[in-house]
């Protein structure tokens, strides 16, 4: 697999994650209201602490990602959101519920900056091809966006 589609798909991957980030909440909302019957400040409680571990840890993702590799974290990321849905569907109480919430929100500390990490290496190969070849028509004929901008998108 050539790094441009290894970039297609990471690009790919991280428009369904955010998809899922933003979809999510709604989603949560009706699940926690309707079979645990929790009122709105528990609702907003529950979706509050999933935001915040995960950009609480995102520190602690991009030092995982260093260690590791991106992809490992990448992989890991899906890994656990998915475990985390699972647990979400099938939590009997609502105190599994909350672990599963909050587990969907470590995914998300696992995947983003692994993400960031990959496209910034990425984004710098082809800062250095660009760089070798100094010539404004090579770098005018690059088609698409940098893989920064194309995550942007994204």
């Amino acid at each position: 697999m050539s790094a441009r589609s290894r970039l297609r798909v990471i690009l790919t991957a991280q428009a369904v994650f955010m998809v899922g980030f933003s979809s999510v909440v709604p989603f949560l909302a009706v699940l926690a209201g309707d079979r645990f019957a929790l009122g709105p400040a528990a609702i907003g409680a529950i979706v509050g602490a999933r935001v915040a571990v995960q950009q609480g840890l995102f520190i602690v993702g991009g030092a995982l990602a260093d260690r590791f590799g991106p992809r490992t974290l990448l992989l890991a990321g899906c890994a656990v959101r998915a475990c985390g849905f699972v647990l979400l569907a099938l939590a009997p109480s609502p105190a599994l519920f909350v672990v599963a919430v909050l587990l969907i929100g470590v995914a998300g500390a696992l995947f983003s900056p692994a993400v960031d990490a990959y496209i910034g290496t990425q984004d710098a190969a082809a800062r250095e091809v660009a760089a070798a070849r100094r010539d404004a028509a090579a770098s005018a004929r690059r088609r698409g966006p940098t893989p920064f901008a194309a995550l942007a998108l994204a």
